[in-house]
């Protein structure tokens, strides 16, 4: 194929000489990159918020504020417990010697309360503050016996979607990782090249998650944020390194050396990725600057790791590329398998564009 024209073309062939001599250095700078993420992520579960449909500025927000600011109640925040012992003298002296306890009573027996409901008043200013409060008052209770005691509220339940849907996330993860990597030798018809899609989608993702928890030291920031960065991560990541590294080995298959062939997946795939990136990066912006803190994690996370899904691609994959080498193509008996099956989609694909009217009907009737 003819190389692009232009400036165009000798930067990509400017980069792609550069990663091949310089691959060494771009894997050390992704290895700190990726000890950073997950040295920062560590704690990124507990910086979370789970966003039980706060908006900014929202009505609920600054009625929030005045019951704070303008009234004397020790109410303004507040959790409910339930105990199945009853709302006994000693539950209500064990709050009352909380520190960040302001006020307790029980609720009157209502058909939606029972006698054993408690209204615990906290000193906390702020839905966020008293958030972080539920661990303690939890664990508190536990060591004062009241094993059977159950915290609820809003801020309570928050934290919980927080947990649920990060310890989820984890299990989906653990999952689909396996399986992804069976789909990915299937395709390649070789477990080196699957690995390299896989790998850069992994450092992506683990590169955003420690960026997510920066951001969210500094603002609000929803659990969905981390939820569409391992949803989008995975599949971007895979997506974009398909672009390089099928022409990579196709090239290399042609005869090609292995810097050559990569000269070439990054010079026709590189403009592919980018073009991608940024279509993604559009739509994801406009759900960033929805008030909304659910919309609005969604789209931080979003555009934090398809940054980091187009930057992994054009970088990180091309150096694992230039590492693995011959190592590609192992086990050697399944590639030749995979490519003896290649002219099958060589003849489709000509069906395809001798008949371009048909096609589109055909596609667009199965996807209806």
């Amino acid at each position: 194929m003819p190389r692009p024209a232009g400036d165009t073309g000798a930067w990509l062939d400017s980069w792609a000489a550069t990663v091949f001599r310089r691959r060494w250095l771009i894997l050390g700078i992704w290895a700190v990159l990726l000890v950073g993420g997950l040295i920062a992520s560590a704690d990124l579960e507990t910086r979370l918020h789970g966003s039980v449909g706060t908006v900014a500025g929202g009505g609920a927000e600054r009625v929030e504020t005045v019951l704070t600011r303008d009234f004397d109640t020790p109410y303004a925040q507040f959790l409910v417990i339930t105990n199945p012992q009853g709302a006994t003298p000693a539950l209500l002296a064990t709050l009352q010697r909380f520190p960040m306890v302001a006020a307790s009573r029980s609720l009157p027996a209502t058909p939606a309360t029972s006698p054993s409901s408690v209204i615990v008043g906290l000193k906390t200013r702020t839905m966020a503050e008293t958030e972080a409060q539920v661990p303690a008052l939890r664990q508190y209770l536990k060591n004062h016996g009241f094993l059977q005691a159950l915290v609820t509220g809003i801020a309570p339940m928050s934290l919980d979607v927080v947990r649920y849907a990060s310890r989820e996330s984890a299990r989906a993860e653990r999952t689909v990782l396996p399986l992804t990597l069976i789909a990915l030798v299937l395709a390649f018809g070789a477990l080196g090249a699957a690995l390299l899609p896989l790998l850069t989608g992994l450092g992506a993702v683990v590169v955003t998650m420690g960026c997510l928890a920066l951001i969210a030291r500094f603002m609000p920031l929803s659990v969905y944020a981390s939820n569409i960065a391992t949803m989008l991560g995975l599949g971007l990541g895979i997506d974009y390194a398909l672009f390089l590294v099928s022409r990579w080995r196709d090239e290399r298959r042609q005869g090609a050396t292995d810097q050559a062939a990569l000269h070439a997946a990054i010079r026709h795939g590189t403009p592919a990725i980018l073009a991608s990136s940024a279509t993604v990066l559009l739509g994801l912006i406009a759900l960033a600057v929805v008030p909304s803190e659910e919309t609005r994690g969604l789209g931080i996370g979003g555009l934090v790791v398809v940054l980091f899904s187009g930057l992994a691609a054009v970088t990180l994959l091309p150096a694992l590329a230039a590492t693995f080498g011959h190592w590609a193509e192992y086990p050697r008996w399944l590639s030749n398998w995979r490519f003896s099956g290649a002219s099958r989609w060589v003849g489709i694909t000509r069906w395809v564009l001798r008949r371009p009217i048909l096609a589109s009907v055909a596609a667009f009737a199965l996807l209806a």
